[in-house]
């Protein structure tokens, strides 16, 4: 799907429930998140941003397995909190690569996603086309793209709308 369908498709999501066409309203939107939320109504996106959410945890985890259980408890609760089951919503989510970081799997937007509400997780272009100004160590891995390969083999390619 080309972005300019996908944005008529989510404007017209955000008029009437729609149900999914194939698989479920999650989507991985691979382009700045000004074009997507300047495209819908104000009034019907929320935006989750996991940076933010991740710095509000009450305690630093001591693990990666510690991380990614408050992390996936953080959303839940978080998304708990912005679902409004009575009106059409689109939940922009930024700050995705704290997913592929700590490995947790898209499944609690998957448990929320209806007629009335779709979820896009966010990747942009800047941040899969990094390149650091300074050459780095060798014993330091950098990955840019690995956040977007995560959500694109979780999600299925019929869910990515690349505008890169």
């Amino acid at each position: 799907m080309t972005q300019d369908e996908f944005l008529d498709l989510l404007s017209r999501f955000t008029e009437r429930p729609m149900p999914a066409l194939t698989g479920r309203h999650v989507y991985l939107w691979h382009g700045g998140v000004d074009r997507l939320t300047g495209a819908l109504p104000g009034s019907a996106v929320r935006i989750l941003d996991l940076h933010a959410l991740a710095a509000t945890l009450s305690q630093s985890p001591r693990s990666v397995d510690a991380a990614h259980r408050l992390l996936l408890q953080a959303i839940r609760a978080q998304l708990a909190d912005v679902l409004s089951p009575d009106r059409q919503q689109v939940i922009v989510v930024t700050g995705c690569d704290l997913l592929s970081r700590y490995g947790v799997r898209p499944s609690p937007f998957f448990e929320v996603v209806s007629e009335r509400t779709a979820v896009v997780l966010t990747i942009p272009p800047e941040e899969t086309h990094f390149q650091p100004i300074e050459s780095l160590p060798d014993y330091v891995s950098l990955l840019p793209h690995a956040p977007f390969d995560y959500l694109r083999v979780a999600l299925g390619e019929g869910a990515v709308i690349n505008t890169d």
